[in-house]
């Protein structure tokens, strides 16, 4: 349906890219890597920093639509493209952040990501989206690419320097942050560092998806809209005392998405099941000396191993790349389990049968204990995983002097 001239005003336009931004930063605080930290508002709409550089994000918004009620095109000549693209030129070149020589300037580019995302369709006629990824794909050469889109600037037929259709820049203004572009020194550089991402919408629902399979949570609608409302009003009061908004992984785990997950999270976390990675010196293990003196088969050794392999490589995931548990927490679990451990094994050799058979027994009682994380109750194999890796790292065992027998091997 039309709208009237009067309630189609630039607030709405405003509006819907300040929430654009908003559920954009969500998703990709929830997909932080450990050693990243995203920033709003800072040299970009939203800034991701890692040990390895920069990724500059820019969000563009539109509500406008085609005729056929799908999203307006991305064009040649968008002014968000190229308003986006004028800026990263000012802060490549920036004297102020320390980068108006050229090795400087060379260093920021190779370390930084540039990248603009909007909800605007891909034109198939969008001359610098086809040459870019021409460019990319070595189908053409940067003098060719410079060729191609030198034609933007030239002036269109019955044009009288008016405005862009649609747009607030002029057309020379325009015509002239390209020549810029298409001039910069370092632009080969520069291209190899750019991606245009089109078509980037219903972010709303990617979180939710992202709740619902990475992180295990049944009650994802409930936990979506918890989690956004505590980002929103932990920004409010951010910006409010003049601070700036900058998440860690573990800042946003902690302040944000745990506290939420304790509330809403399903009764399993969602486990994968890692390919056996065989051990060529199995034995020499730890683990296995301590089975294999209990005359545990080797085939349940190697069982055993793979069992210690998915605990290791879920708690890493878990940790690492979904964020629903912290440092502190994993470690607890383990401590956890040792106290579990020390409590069997001081009951078993308590008994008045044989050495063997109250370390067997031990071991028995370990191999059946259910073990929770987070007041989660862990899958058998991961229960039992932990086990082994503790024995592993000589922080359990089941013989009454354990430590005496493999503490120096």
């Amino acid at each position: 349906m039309s709208r009237k001239f009067q309630d189609q005003t630039a607030a709405d336009k405003k509006e819907i890219g300040f929430h654009y931004q908003h559920y954009y930063a969500l998703l990709q605080l929830l997909k932080l890597n450990p050693d990243e930290s995203l920033s709003v508002e800072e040299k970009d709409d939203i800034v991701i920093t890692s040990s390895s550089g920069l990724k500059l994000l820019q969000l563009k918004h539109t509500l406008q639509t085609k005729i056929d009620g799908s999203t307006k095109n991305l064009t040649s000549k968008d002014y968000s493209l190229w308003h986006t693209i004028d800026n990263w030129l000012k802060l490549i070149c920036d004297p102020e952040d320390g980068r108006e020589d050229d090795s400087a300037q060379i260093a920021f580019i190779a370390s930084t990501y540039f990248g603009l995302i909007t909800n605007k369709s891909k034109s198939d006629e969008n001359v610098f989206l086809n040459n870019l990824e021409e460019l990319k794909k070595a189908a053409i050469n940067i003098e060719q690419f410079k060729e191609n889109l030198s034609n933007l600037t030239e002036p269109k037929k019955n044009s009288k320097s008016k405005k862009v259709k649609d747009q607030s820049i002029e057309e020379p203004i325009m015509n002239q942050v390209i020549i810029d572009f298409l001039e910069f020194k370092y632009l080969e550089q520069l291209l190899s560092r750019i991606d245009i991402t089109v078509n980037e919408d219903n972010l709303i629902c990617q979180i939710k998806e992202y709740l619902r399979i990475n992180l295990a949570v049944d009650n994802y609608e409930d936990a979506f809209f918890e989690i956004e409302g505590r980002l929103r009003t932990i920004n409010y009061l951010t910006i409010k005392d003049n601070e700036k908004v900058v998440y860690s992984k573990a800042d946003f785990s902690k302040k944000i998405l745990q506290p939420v997950l304790d509330k809403v999270r399903n009764s399993k976390f969602y486990k994968t099941t890692e390919a056996y990675i065989e051990n060529p010196k199995l034995e020499d293990r730890i683990f296995a000396k301590q089975l294999l003196d209990l005359d545990i088969d080797l085939e349940d050794i190697i069982e055993y191993n793979h069992y210690m392999q998915i605990c290791l490589a879920n708690l890493k995931k878990w940790e690492e790349r979904d964020n629903i548990i912290l440092p502190e927490e994993r470690e607890l679990y383990f401590k956890q389990a040792v106290k579990t451990w020390k409590h069997r094994h001081q009951i078993r050799h308590r008994q008045a049968n044989s050495e063997e058979n109250n370390s067997l027994d031990c071991y028995d009682d370990c191999m059946l204990e259910v073990l929770k994380l987070s007041s989660i109750e862990m899958d058998p194999d991961i229960s039992n995983g932990t086990f082994i890796y503790l024995s592993d790292e000589l922080r359990i065992g089941w013989l009454k002097k354990w430590k005496d027998k493999y503490g120096n091997k």
